[in-house]
């Protein structure tokens, strides 16, 4: 009896999670996700098997990065791209993905919007922002 009952509050507890499936559906998606190892301690969440070290079945070193010539054409273009910025006088350089902005724009807003555009950029670990506001004439 305390069996059953137990085995009742574990299917509630794990049907209320699938809510929509009649009493029949639940069980039956239960019995499939134990089947592929889902909700086992110690299983990929994925497929269900047990992979060997931390990172699953995801091996190799990622995506490539990009070299700094690479991140200094992206921001470029990111910054010439933009309708709300004139980057006609943003000068960009980069040395191991540290990205630095120089030259002069015609706000404080578009001097922020130029880093928020490059910070973003794969490749880019920081950026240097020494980009000044022209002064405005009264």
């Amino acid at each position: 009896m305390k069996k059953q009952n137990m085995q009742q509050t574990q299917e509630k507890s794990q049907g209320e999670k699938h809510t929509g499936m009649g009493m029949m559906e639940k069980k039956e998606h239960m019995r499939s996700m134990k089947k592929r190892g889902m909700g086992k301690k110690g299983r990929c969440p994925m497929c269900g098997s047990k992979h060997k070290g931390k990172m699953g079945p995801h091996r190799g070193k990622g995506p490539a990065q990009p070299n700094d010539e690479q991140i200094k054409a992206e921001i470029e273009r990111v910054l010439t791209v933009d309708s709300w910025l004139d980057a006609s006088s943003i000068h960009v350089s980069s040395e191991n993905g540290i990205v630095t902005l120089v030259g002069t724009v015609d706000d404080w807003n578009s001097k922020r919007r130029a880093e928020d555009l490059a910070l973003p950029v794969m490749g880019v670990n920081d950026v240097m922002n020494k980009l000044t506001v022209k002064r405005q004439e009264s």
